[in-house]
């Protein structure tokens, strides 16, 4: 069911892309990802790291049965999002024109980003209560939360919006979509955790930011390596180029939905494992799980090699460009299938530190090639 809703929400991801790409041309969808970005740097940044460590903790706590815990997991990571995500929201609201004018030389991508950053909140908060909702095993629930709701409502809005809007109503529709899935976020919330009705929550504040730091730093390392490029090109070159690049790293990402789709499974089964001591078992896992990433990943990646031209057609004959692109991204998300889930289960197994040192020297070295092509 998971893999299915991650693959169903990839579909509408994709689908929502190729909308706008046909709907606004390469350069107008290249403003849209350009203030996507930035939302998406806010919204990262708004969530303190809390995202992995949260699955974790709850993971742990629901398989001992400490309501109390998972109950003060909950408030305290809703508080701290909600004071984080709005002391960023707010700037990107304020600064829009100075980001659009004097950073990227993009006049028009004020308007749009304005509008986006009414949606940093609701998504950095529907963001983690997904995370929750896996920790409980609930990962129907939220894989729903965070990969199906939020671009089917936005794809809707943008059908109906960007015809008499333009840019400007694509990004109405990603805002309407973050408030409309974090209500749905709450509601699914209160009905997995009947047991924490009526009952006090606490959890340690120091235990939480032990584990959420490093992840922060995690965190913004992947966003470094994933959002670099377009911020780059879209302060060195076109907003042409950066909807054809855009077009071209969502086509790839659509891979990424089976990585997290297996990872979403199996974390919270890592770190129920790891709790109970029982290695053996944990290994079995990670093994299995690279096995069917590998098996699921194969068709996808064959055609990307092989028939980029045609896959990047489906935008619109502007975007043809971005062929080599689509294999160039290809190869390096080959690289990522192939290692397998290592990064879970060394988050979900207390060793983030780790993780925040490899992606830290993965982020400086993407900073440095880009910064030289």
């Amino acid at each position: 069911s998971a893999f299915v809703l991650r693959i169903s929400g990839a579909v509408l991801s994709f689908s929502l892309s190729v909308v706008l790409g046909r709907m606004l041309g390469a350069s107008g969808v290249g403003l849209y990802f350009l203030a996507l970005s930035v939302a998406t740097i806010a919204t990262v940044l708004g969530r303190v790291g809390l995202d992995n460590t949260l699955l974790r903790f709850t993971a742990a706590s629901a398989s001992s049965g400490d309501w109390v815990a998972v109950k003060g997991l909950y408030v305290k990571s809703i508080r701290f999002t909600l004071i984080a995500s709005s002391l960023l929201a707010i700037p990107v609201a304020i600064f829009a024109p100075w980001i659009g004018n004097t950073l990227f030389g993009e006049p028009n991508l004020s308007g749009p980003l304005r509008v986006m950053a009414m949606g940093i909140v609701p998504t950095a908060l529907f963001t983690i209560v997904a995370q929750m909702l896996q920790g409980l095993k609930r990962t129907r629930d939220g894989i729903a939360v965070l990969s199906v709701w939020a671009p089917a409502f936005c794809l809707a809005g943008a059908i109906a919006l960007v015809p008499t809007w333009g840019g400007q109503g694509a990004a109405m529709a990603y805002a309407t979509a973050a408030a409309l899935t974090v209500v749905i976020a709450w509601w699914r919330w209160n009905k997995a955790t009947p047991q924490t009705a009526g009952i006090h929550g606490f959890f340690p504040t120091e235990k939480l930011l032990q584990s959420s730091v490093p992840l922060f730093w995690v965190s913004m390392s992947q966003l470094v390596v994933t959002l670099s490029a377009t911020v780059f090109l879209g302060i060195w070159s076109t907003s042409a180029d950066v909807g054809v690049y855009g077009a071209a790293s969502r086509v790839v990402v659509l891979l990424n939905f089976i990585v997290l789709a297996v990872t979403s499974i199996a974390s919270p089964k890592f770190s129920a494992l790891h709790q109970q001591g029982n290695t053996r078992a944990l290994g079995a896992l990670a093994k299995s799980s690279t096995n069917l990433l590998v098996l699921a990943a194969s068709p996808a990646l064959a055609i990307l090699f092989l028939a980029p031209d045609k896959v990047m057609a489906i935008f619109g004959h502007e975007f043809a460009a971005g062929a080599t692109v689509i294999v160039i991204l290809a190869g390096g998300q080959l690289v990522n299938i192939i290692s397998g889930p290592a990064g879970a289960v060394l988050m979900m197994c207390g060793h983030e530190r780790l993780v925040r040192n490899t992606v830290l020297l993965s982020a400086s070295i993407c900073m440095a090639v880009s910064l030289s092509l």
